[in-house]
């Protein structure tokens, strides 16, 4: 009997170290990513600047970032950025492309810190940002800063965004 518990355990040991799965840290998943899923306006801004959130799977979230600048009747699309965040080698990224862009480079942020209000993501190499934060307020109500070199100068940008829908 004593036999097979050990081929069991070996079966066992075996079948675990050749998963693919590559689960996403206790940390990352410390932060309540469902609760970035569905449409946010930033209230401060004369621009509007909007963020949309859907869930595609497990830990993972498609969205886009656009501002409408203009009246509500008669308002053009100025930017438009997609936006993703996903589990990959035990972590989080958030992956931002520009929509329009002449390359098709993907900008990759890795989650640095998660608890239960606030997710922050990095990216050193890059310009501005360097880093991203998101502080859920509320069910309805989040800061986004972003902050990094701009023009060989730090800078910060905030937004404050109500959820729509």
């Amino acid at each position: 009997m004593k036999h097979y518990s050990y081929v069991f355990i070996g079966v066992a040991i075996f079948a675990t170290s050749c998963t693919d799965s590559s689960p996403v840290s206790a940390e990352a998943k410390q932060f309540p990513l469902e609760a970035l899923v569905g449409k946010w306006e930033d209230v401060n801004r004369a621009n509007k600047f909007y963020e949309e959130w859907e869930k595609v799977g497990e830990r993972h979230l498609r969205g886009r970032g656009y501002v409408l600048s203009g009246d509500s009747l008669q308002a053009d699309t100025v930017f438009i950025e997609q936006l993703e965040i996903l589990p990959e080698e035990g972590s989080l990224f958030y992956v931002v492309s520009l929509s329009g862009s002449q390359t098709s480079e993907k900008v990759r942020f890795k989650m640095t810190q998660a608890d239960d209000g606030v997710i922050t993501f990095e990216n050193p190499e890059h310009d501005f940002p360097k880093k991203i934060n998101y502080k859920l307020l509320s069910n309805v109500q989040m800061e986004v800063y972003l902050n990094g070199l701009e023009n060989g100068k730090f800078g910060e940008t905030r937004f404050s965004f109500i959820r729509q829908k």
